[in-house]
C-alpha cells in the first residue's frame, strides 16, 4: 500500500481508505470534561478520489471513535461487504481486537502500513499537515463543537478546491465521474 490504489472493472474493490488519527492542540478546549488541551482527529480519505469520506473530532483516540468514523462512512457511502480496503496506521485504536472485529463483521479488508513509515498514508498526512496549518493553529476555539464547526468547514472547502494530484480538479468532481462510472454496466470480459 505503499502510495497507490487502483480501481479496476467489476469485481475489484470499491473503495480504498486510509485513516490515521492526528492530534489537534489548539487553544484549551472547554468541555464537559472542564478544560482539555488536545482532541484527535480521525478521518478517512479515499486514495482515488481524495474525498475525506469521514471524520470525527473527539478527545479520545480509541477503537470505538475509530470504528464510528468508519461505520458512518461505509452507511453514508453505501459500500458493501468486501467492497473497502481500509488502509491504517500501527496505533493501539487500529490494531485493536474490536476495531478488527467491526471490519470483520463489515468484511473490510484492512492494510496496515510500516512501522514508523508516514509515507503509507500519504495523502491524509499530507492533508492534515495542510489542514493544521490553514485551520488548527491559527484559531483559538472555545469548545469542542466550534472546533467541530471551524473543521467541518475547512472540510467542506477542501472539497470543492482543485487539487494538482487531480490534475486541478476537486476531489467531488472525480468522485462523480466514479459515481458515473458505477452506474454503467461493464461486461465482464
Amino acid at each position: 500500500m505503499k502510495g497507490f490504489a487502483l480501481r479496476v472493472g467489476l469485481g475489484a474493490e470499491r473503495a480504498v481508505w486510509v485513516v490515521p488519527p492526528t492530534s489537534c492542540s489548539p487553544a484549551a478546549i472547554q468541555s464537559q470534561w472542564g478544560a482539555i488541551t488536545a482532541c484527535y482527529l480521525n478521518a478517512a480519505i479515499d486514495f482515488c478520489t481524495r474525498e475525506i469520506v469521514g471524520w470525527a473530532l473527539d478527545v479520545r483516540c480509541r477503537a470505538a471513535e475509530a470504528s464510528t468514523v468508519i461505520e458512518a462512512a461505509v452507511a453514508e457511502r453505501v459500500i458493501g461487504p468486501g467492497e473497502l480496503t481500509l488502509g491504517t496506521d500501527n496505533g493501539t485504536a487500529f490494531t485493536s481486537r474490536a476495531f478488527r472485529t467491526r471490519l470483520a463483521e463489515h468484511r473490510i479488508v484492512r492494510r496496515r502500513g510500516g512501522y514508523r513509515d508516514p509515507e503509507s498514508q500519504a495523502f491524509i498526512e499530507s492533508g492534515f499537515s495542510k489542514l493544521k496549518q490553514r485551520c488548527v493553529w491559527r484559531e483559538e476555539f472555545e469548545t469542542l463543537d466550534e472546533a467541530r464547526e471551524r473543521i467541518g468547514a475547512y472540510i467542506d472547502g477542501y472539497h470543492h478546491r482543485p487539487h494538482q494530484g487531480l490534475a486541478y480538479r476537486t476531489p467531488r468532481e472525480v468522485a462523480a465521474t466514479w459515481k458515473d462510472h458505477d452506474d454503467q454496466s461493464i461486461p465482464a470480459a
